[in-house]
């Protein structure tokens, strides 16, 4: 297996159309405006089979000390993800609820996250 990285900024990047295998995104939240538009490019960027994982904190995570956004437009649920993602991937598994968080200072305890899974429709 080979794996590409590369480090852009989300605003200006856009990959080519069909380029890669899987697209994974681990607490990558941005602005609403942003957000849809770098979600509609990163799907757009998956090879026919592709996989689009996302891992977010949810709306319920606000006020809890565990990390994440304090603003609410910035937090993810299905029903965001379904709208961003519309015409685009199909759902294949959609989970939000509470896990615990072991990711360093500021990200410890009990946290609300969104996990959502997606594919280009066959």
């Amino acid at each position: 297996m080979a794996i590409d990285t590369l480090c852009a900024d989300l605003a200006d990047w856009a990959p080519p159309a069909a380029s890669v295998d899987a697209v994974v995104l681990v607490f990558v939240h941005l602005r609403p405006a942003l957000r849809t538009l770098v979600h509609q490019r990163l799907a757009r960027a998956l090879v026919p089979g592709g996989w689009l994982l996302i891992e977010a904190f949810h709306p319920e995570q606000l006020g809890r000390p565990s990390g994440g956004p304090k603003e609410a437009d910035m937090l993810f649920t299905h029903e965001l993800l379904r709208a961003d993602f519309a015409g685009l991937l199909d759902e294949v598994v959609a989970w939000q609820g509470e896990v615990q968080l072991d990711e360093g200072p500021g990200h410890q305890g009990a946290g609300v996250v969104t996990r959502w899974l997606g594919r280009p429709p066959t």
